[in-house]
């Protein structure tokens, strides 16, 4: 009797290496699209965080100013355990030009502000402020007016 069929059972090795090839692309996609949504989440954390804290510093510089503190006077905000923000008008520090901001000293003073007059006739002042994070790469900025 002759065989009808040549039924052979088993894999073969390229049928193995391309069902192994198309699991690791589809495996390898998996994981950076992972890992990409999870530096986006840490970026953003980041980002709020510096936020926030900004805020904080502002509320605190624009209440002293409020009560009627001399803004020259105003050399720090914050507080040792978040950070310092460093006031870029005072003469103490090193190495800075002051009423501006100081991007290459980000390490030193990575949370920077200046005070200046509001131009015109109200007596008040803007308030420039910056946070540098992710390694000097991202920064937060604000601009504040106070009324004294």
């Amino acid at each position: 009797m002759k065989r009808l069929f040549n039924n052979q059972a088993g894999v073969t090795i390229i049928e193995l290496l391309a069902a192994f090839l198309i699991l690791s692309i589809l495996l390898v996609t998996i994981l950076g699209a992972l890992l990409f949504g999870q530096k986006a989440i840490v970026g953003n954390d980041q980002k709020n965080n510096e936020a926030a804290i900004g805020q904080d510093y502002i509320d605190e510089i624009v209440t002293k100013i409020s009560n009627g503190a001399d803004p020259d006077s105003i050399d720090r905000a914050g507080t040792a355990a978040k950070g310092i923000a460093y006031s870029m008008d005072d003469s103490t520090l090193p190495g800075i030009t002051p009423g501006t901001f100081n991007g290459d000293k980000w390490q030193t003073y990575p949370r920077q502000f200046y005070i200046v007059p509001y131009p015109g006739s109200v007596n008040g002042y803007n308030i420039y402020y910056r946070s540098y994070y992710n390694e000097g790469k991202d920064q937060i900025n604000f601009t504040a007016f106070v009324k004294q």
